[in-house]
C-alpha cells in the first residue's frame, strides 16, 4: 500500500463475547432493536492530517470525516468489510444511516447537483 491511510482499527474483543448472529440492517439503524447487540473493545487510530485533506478536497469540516474514519473502523469489528463492490456498497450505506441516526447526516454518499456539492 502507498500513501496515507485514513483510519487503522484493532478488534481487542473475545469473539465469544459478541451477542449478536448477524449485523444489523440499515433499517435497524437508528432503532430499538439494535441497542445491546455487541460488545467491542476495540482501537480505532485516525489520521489527523489526512481527514483535514480529505475533508478540505470534499468541503466539508474535518470532524465530519474523522467520524466517518471512526465508524468506518468501528463497522469493520463488527463484521462489515469493504473489499469487493456489493460489500463496499452495504458498508457505506451502514454509514450514512448511522450518520442520519445521529443527526449528522451522510458524509460518505453526500448529494451532489452538477458540479456542486450540497450540504
Amino acid at each position: 500500500m502507498t500513501g496515507t491511510t485514513d483510519v487503522l482499527t484493532f478488534d481487542m474483543s473475545d469473539p465469544e463475547a459478541h451477542t449478536a448472529t448477524s449485523l444489523p440492517t440499515v433499517e435497524e439503524v437508528g432503532s430499538d432493536s439494535v441497542q445491546g447487540m455487541f460488545v467491542l473493545d476495540t482501537d480505532v487510530l485516525v489520521c489527523l492530517d489526512e481527514g483535514i485533506r480529505q475533508a478540505a478536497s470534499r468541503g466539508y469540516p474535518f470532524e465530519r470525516e474523522l467520524l466517518l474514519y471512526v465508524l468506518h473502523g468501528i463497522l469493520h469489528c463488527l463484521g462489515f468489510d469493504d473489499h469487493e463492490q456489493d460489500q463496499y456498497d452495504a458498508m457505506h450505506a451502514m454509514e450514512d444511516s448511522v450518520l442520519a441516526a445521529i443527526g449528522v447526516g451522510s458524509v460518505f454518499h453526500r448529494p451532489f447537483v452538477g458540479e456542486e456539492q450540497i450540504g
